[in-house]
């Protein structure tokens, strides 16, 4: 059996929690963006409403087949290519309603792998969001440790992707006891800080390169209001890697995607066309090829 050395991740909040008549057929699109970005692992939220069986049938006419991976969240979906599956052998170690903690295996090292889909602030204040971030956080850490039980892992190897309804610089992405989520490698390549007299691991997050003009797309979630505090285009949706992991692998193409080769998701103001959805998917690759793309040059080699 061949060992995978490159896992290819795609999450997009599809907003299929309900039917409205101005909604396309997500089945076909999901799956064009699955053959064309080559994805191995597919995740969704707000997927209430997709059709499995036709998505299963779409995607592997046109690519490959997959498999629902089996898990006790409502919130999320995850499927995973069979082949890829072999080795990858994604498996539920521990899931609520908005969270799925999957372990998974690349070049011979098991990781986890959590989709999230956390709820929105307009329906909870800081507070509240603070105290249900710090049970799921708990939750995440349980799943961890029953992995690095049973697999010998000696270290957080964790991949936080999904629609965490924060930008990157909000106080519960980077305050130590939350998320402690950075921007920059060298930073979270010094593994942990500690704040209060407590040690907590850093997690590094490559969204932040999405804020600003430097690329053509700001967010995957607009908002517009007039409000003191509006930014316009949010990055609600992102992806977050313990630099430990990094020592291992590469981040290769990270891009936020305005659709396919022959649709777009975007309307005529470029925001996300609704008749999709309101937010825009995300895509990334970790691979151990040499020569990758990779945000995270700082991490030292040593930490292996």
């Amino acid at each position: 059996m061949t060992e995978n050395h490159e896992a290819s991740f795609l999450f997009w909040n599809i907003k299929r929690s309900n039917t409205t008549k101005d909604q396309i057929e997500i089945e076909p699109v999901l799956a064009q963006l699955a053959k064309e970005n080559g994805v191995d692992v597919l995740m969704l939220a707000e997927a209430g409403n997709l059709d499995e069986s036709k998505l299963l049938e779409y995607i592997g006419n046109i690519y490959h087949a997959f498999q629902f991976v089996s898990t006790q969240s409502d919130k999320v979906k995850v499927l995973v290519r069979v082949d890829f599956n072999k080795t990858a052998k994604l498996i539920d170690e521990g899931s609520e309603s908005r969270f799925a903690c999957l372990s998974w295996f690349m070049a011979g090292k098991a990781n986890l792998l959590v989709v999230a889909h956390l709820p929105s602030k307009l329906n909870n204040s800081p507070s509240e969001m603070k105290y249900r971030l710090s049970g799921w956080l708990d939750l995440i850490q349980r799943s961890e440790a029953r992995v690095s039980q049973r697999e010998k892992m000696v270290s957080q190897r964790r991949v936080i992707v999904g629609d965490l309804n924060m930008n990157p610089f909000e106080s519960l992405m980077t305050d130590p006891p939350c998320f402690n989520a950075v921007s920059c490698a060298k930073i979270a390549s010094r593994m942990t800080r500690k704040y209060h007299g407590k040690i907590y691991a850093y997690l590094y997050n490559p969204m932040w390169k999405f804020l600003g003009d430097s690329y053509q797309r700001q967010g995957t979630y607009f908002h517009n209001s007039p409000g003191a505090d509006e930014v316009h285009w949010n990055i609600l949706d992102q992806v977050l890697i313990s630099p430990t992991l990094l020592v291992d692998f590469k981040l290769k193409g990270l891009d936020i995607l305005a659709g396919t080769q022959n649709e777009s998701f975007l309307n005529n103001h470029d925001r996300p066309n609704e008749s999709y959805s309101d937010h825009l998917p995300i895509a990334f690759k970790l691979t151990t090829e040499e020569g990758a793309e990779h945000d995270s040059t700082a991490i030292p080699k040593s930490l292996a």
